[in-house]
């Protein structure tokens, strides 16, 4: 039985002997352990001036390692352990001793402390002495039975890994695929293996086999690529590359010989040049064919007997398994690789040139298999640097238009491949009435990704003048609204409008609604509106209603007309905190220096910032010499929060979770309200549209607040505060208060409204008139500051060409807000008054009744005559002079003693 040194004389090297284990307790062993490494301690700091003292101790240091090989394990003999493991690092000189070497290798063996293995491991690798071929073998076995990261780095740098080492840790991946935890373990080392291929070369070579049969047996893709990922030259995988152009090559020789013998078959003879082809086809070494064309063909003379094996006979089914083998081992090698040599895709090419004409060979189901295959292939390969030559694409497309239908995935593949190739411009022109057809059949189909891939490319198609109805309708029918590319479908339409002038005219009705939806945003909402704008002439009075029915959804709108500046983009909600910081920014300017205390000093005014506060303190602070951008002064913001949640005494400003929105410029989740309500100490409530309210109650120090947020579309909210409290808002400006009801009226934007009163004007030019209703509901507007110019500039139109239409309240309010309209209604007034005069029933009248109608006729062109004399910005248009210039003969007929007030007129004109 192993013994463990137990004498007295620890100091003398020479009088070490050997205990029995049983002759003693674990106690004395361990005392005796410790006394031996005190004394090896007491001899270091004489190693280096004393040869004689550095074989003692090297010795003695065997010894006690020895003994720790031999020990029952403890805390104490680990923490020796570490203690001797630094006591060899810090001297060199112990790399060199064999002994001591194959000491560290057996406590490798038997120590369980992973640390200390792990320095075991650093101090062999940094070692100069060479493993035995034991140890080495030993190692190996270690390794496949701990799996530990720190021995395995130990092999790859001494370069002793074994092949059987890496095969079992091959083999145990396998094994182990549903076991996550071992399966990750065993799944590392092979990583660590490849990453070390740059480094060591041999070890390359030596398991370049191992590792690419590994790749043509395991299926896991993503496991595979980051192997592939770690080798950095990638030529180690060329052998796989090889393998597959030689099996493209075989196949698609073995369907060349397929497709010449169906011929034979079908046209009875064999033609010199058919022959001629066969030849050179079979006229190579290892030839794929099948079993009954290499029959006919010999019988025919055409080939020879197979005496010296030139030729591989497969059995009738065997070729199609070798070609359902080949797509799977294509596909995940797509998987992994990064960069396709453009080798391996001509040859490929040319097998699917061969693939894609076996429709004559095979019954309908294996052939669709085969194509929803290849067409998967094709997707990945355009998804990467590669291209496919137009006759292949040709051929796909027409394939794929042939065998509609598959799977939901097949149909995604489908999608992603006609994407693909309209966003490289590669779709052949005689192909892009087949490839919209396939779209349009898809549309509809319950999948994100296909139904992003038809609006992509109705986008594009649309942009290249490229227009099909049945596809345009099928996609602003089922996919506009729906949230999913509301953008993308709005810029095809205008591609149509701008090129043809025109929509389909069910897309109309479409575009209102959607343009009515709240649930869309208001930038896609605004864009509908435009386009309806853009033909206009397509628009009925019906649709018009309908939009003028929005007015009616008003609540309250803000009273300044800052807020709605022509130079912003459609659908920018300027919110009431930007109106109140560009308006601080722009009479304090920067006070300060410094841009923590400038954000502090506006933080303590205002409670929230937007996009455009960011952007402007950028600016300002480059014109102060200090480069900002407006992602740093976020950042900076989001800083200032933190620390002002640490400050009771500090009043905390609220940053936007998300830096740059599509909608507006405050953006605010639920999370970040939350963080809000934590820092602010009050409790928050979130009025949804359907007047339910969601309750954040705050986490941090309770001061008893209360504020209250307003909803706009569902998702956008915006927190503000006057002087004193915090109040009530949404994005639009929308107040409302606790416990109130929408009672089914929809808040709308002031963006939204101000858009739909100029679509109202287009079509009043388009028609010289307005539906009652919508009259109506732009009277409950007029008083609005922020609408009133564009509302005026709808009544200005219709009064001077339709003023009938116009009523007394409406004609008030032009006239109150633009004078010089005042002289358009008098004069419109006198007109309706003339008609009325030169309408009037023709009868026997006494000569004071006929007197008082000549007076009447009279004055009103008398006053139509001072209105024209102080016309001098020509308000009066011109259809207003033609109408009354009309009028001058009957008037003659009727009362010729207006001859003279209406030459005045006249010359006047």
């Amino acid at each position: 039985m192993p013994q463990i040194n137990c004498e007295t004389d620890l100091d003398d090297v020479s009088k070490i002997g050997m205990l029995s284990l049983n002759s003693d307790t674990e106690e004395q062993i361990y005392a005796h352990i410790r006394a031996g490494f005190n004394a090896l301690m007491q001899r270091s700091n004489d190693i280096a001036e004393n040869s004689d003292t550095f074989n003692q101790t090297a010795e003695q240091l065997h010894s006690l390692l020895d003994n720790l090989t031999k020990a029952p394990s403890s805390s104490d003999t680990t923490n020796i352990l570490t203690k001797c493991l630094e006591f060899i690092k810090s001297h060199n000189l112990f790399l060199t001793q064999g002994d001591i070497a194959n000491q560290l290798v057996e406590l490798l063996h038997v120590n369980d402390d992973d640390e200390c293995n792990k320095d075991i491991c650093q101090i062999l690798i940094e070692s100069v002495q060479p493993l035995s071929e034991k140890q080495e073998k030993d190692l190996n076995d270690l390794l496949v039975r701990s799996s530990t990261e720190h021995l395995l780095n130990l092999l790859i740098e001494k370069e002793i890994l074994s092949i059987g080492a890496v095969e079992t840790i091959i083999l145990s991946i396998k094994v182990t695929a549903n076991d996550e935890e071992n399966n990750n373990l065993h799944a590392n080392q092979l990583i660590i293996l490849a990453k070390s291929f740059d480094k060591y070369p041999k070890l390359k070579q030596k398991f370049q086999g191992p590792i690419l049969d590994f790749f043509k047996e395991y299926d896991d893709s993503e496991f595979l690529a980051q192997i592939f990922r770690s080798v950095g030259d990638k030529s180690f995988f060329d052998p796989i590359n090889q393998e597959l152009q030689k099996k493209f090559n075989e196949l698609s020789v073995l369907l060349e010989i397929e497709r010449a013998v169906n011929t034979i078959r079908l046209e009875k003879n064999t033609s010199e040049e058919i022959k001629q082809k066969l030849t050179e086809l079979t006229n190579k070494d290892d030839v794929l064919i099948s079993q009954n064309s290499y029959q006919l063909l010999s019988s025919l003379g055409i080939i020879l007997e197979n005496i010296d094996g030139r030729y591989i006979v497969l059995k009738n089914n065997d070729w199609l398994k070798e070609i359902r083998n080949l797509g799977k081992d294509f596909n995940k090698f797509l998987q992994y690789q990064e960069e396709i040599n453009p080798n391996i895709v001509f040859d490929y090419e040319s097998y699917l040139a061969e693939i894609l004409t076996l429709e004559y060979k095979l019954p309908e189901s294996i052939y669709k298999n085969i194509l929803q295959s290849n067409t998967y292939i094709c997707w990945k390969l355009l998804g990467g640097q590669n291209n496919l030559s137009e006759s292949s694409t040709r051929l796909l497309i027409s394939s794929l238009d042939k065998y509609q239908g598959g799977t939901v995935d097949h149909i995604q593949n489908v999608s992603f491949t006609i994407a693909k190739l309209v966003d490289k411009k590669q779709l052949p022109e005689e192909s892009t009435e087949q490839a919209i057809k396939l779209l349009t059949t898809y549309i509809g189909t319950p999948d994100k990704h296909i139904a992003e891939n038809i609006v992509y490319c109705f986008r594009h198609f649309a942009s290249d003048n490229i227009e099909n109805n049945s596809f345009t309708e099928g996609v602003y029918q089922q996919y506009l609204g729906s949230n999913l590319e509301d953008t993308t479908i709005l810029q095809g339409l205008e591609y149509i409008i701008d090129n043809k002038g025109e929509l389909p005219t069910s897309c109309i009705s479409n575009l209102v609604e959607f343009s009515l939806n709240d649930e869309v945003n208001d930038q896609d909402r605004c864009y509908g509106l435009k386009l309806i704008g853009k033909v206009i002439n397509q628009v009925t009075q019906g649709d018009i209603v309908k939009v003028s029915k929005l007015f009616n959804c008003v609540n309250e709108l803000p009273d300044t007309e800052y807020d709605l500046q022509d130079t912003l983009d459609i659908g920018y909600l300027v919110t009431l905190e930007e109106i109140q910081l560009d308006k601080y920014l722009a009479e304090q300017g920067l006070k300060v220096q410094d841009t923590y205390s400038t954000i502090e000093s506006i933080g303590e005014s205002y409670g929230i910032f937007s996009n455009r506060f960011f952007e402007s303190i950028s600016v300002q602070l480059a014109g102060l010499g200090q480069v900002k951008s407006p992602e740093e002064i976020y950042q900076m913001t989001m800083e200032s929060l933190r620390l002002a949640a640490g400050d009771s005494a500090a009043r905390p400003i609220i940053p936007l979770q998300e830096y740059y929105t599509s909608i507006s410029g405050n953006l605010l989740s639920r999370e970040t309200i939350q963080a809000a309500a934590n820092v602010l100490g009050v409790n928050i409530s979130i009025y949804n549209y359907d007047a339910s309210i969601r309750e954040i109650t705050s986490c941090g120090e309770a001061r008893g607040e209360r504020v209250k947020i307003g909803a706009t579309n569902n998702n956008y909210f915006s927190l503000v505060r006057d002087n004193t409290n915090y109040s009530v808002a949404t994005t639009d400006q929308i107040t409302i208060s606790s416990g109130e009801s929408y009672d089914e009226v929809v808040p709308v934007s002031a963006v939204i409204l101000k858009n739909s009163i100029r679509l109202l004007e287009s079509y009043a030019k388009e028609y010289n008139m307005l539906p009652a209703e919508s009259l109506s509901s732009l009277k409950l507007l007029m008083d609005n500051p922020l609408l009133r110019e564009d509302i005026v500039n709808i009544l200005s139109y219709l009064i001077s060409v339709s003023p009938d239409q116009l009523d007394a309240e409406i004609l008030d309010f032009i006239t109150s807000n633009e004078p010089n309209l005042d002289q358009i209604v008098k004069f419109n007034r006198s007109i309706s008054s003339i008609k009325e005069l030169l309408n009037h029933p023709s009868v026997e009248s006494s000569a004071d009744q006929e007197d008082e109608n000549t007076k009447s006729i009279t004055l009103e062109l008398e006053k139509i005559l001072t209105i024209l004399e102080g016309n001098s910005e020509n308000i009066i248009s011109l259809s207003q002079l033609k109408e009354l210039y009309n009028l001058f003969e009957l008037i003659l007929k009727k009362e010729p003693e207006s001859f003279t007030v209406i030459l005045s007129i006249i010359e006047y004109c």
